[in-house]
């Protein structure tokens, strides 16, 4: 008998294992969820005020060039042809420019996190 309340005591501890790992993994998903909701959130935020500022300082140069020109069209059409190029310039190297340095920026930042919670995770261990 005493090999059945050995079972059963392994039994136990293998299910308050099994709830604590669940609950861990609960917990590690709702701060991954809250870190990747609050990082697009402020991202959106940011990107807002950004293309507004954008968007109002181009349209007062394109006015300002316009009375300076002493044409009405002619600044709008100088700060147009501005953002055309830039456009240009954005899609013809796109992979230089935008995919390679966002890819390494994601990357990196995914492995500093990686790192940070094993490190986290050897302190809590006492390794």
């Amino acid at each position: 008998m005493p090999e059945n309340g050995k079972a059963d005591e392994l039994t136990e501890r293998l299910k308050k294992y099994g709830n604590t790992s669940y609950e861990l993994a609960k917990l590690e998903l709702i701060e991954s969820s809250s870190v990747f909701g609050s990082g697009a959130i402020s991202s959106v935020l940011i990107s807002v005020v950004v293309i507004l500022s954008v968007f109002f300082t181009s349209f007062g140069c394109a006015y300002l060039l316009s009375i300076v020109l002493k044409n009405n069209y002619l600044g709008f059409l100088i700060v147009g042809a501005f953002y055309f190029l830039l456009s240009l310039t954005l899609i013809l190297g796109r992979k230089k420019l935008l995919e390679i340095p966002i890819r390494n920026k994601i990357i990196h930042k995914i492995y500093n996190e990686a790192t940070e919670n094993n490190l986290l995770k050897n302190l809590g261990n006492g390794k």
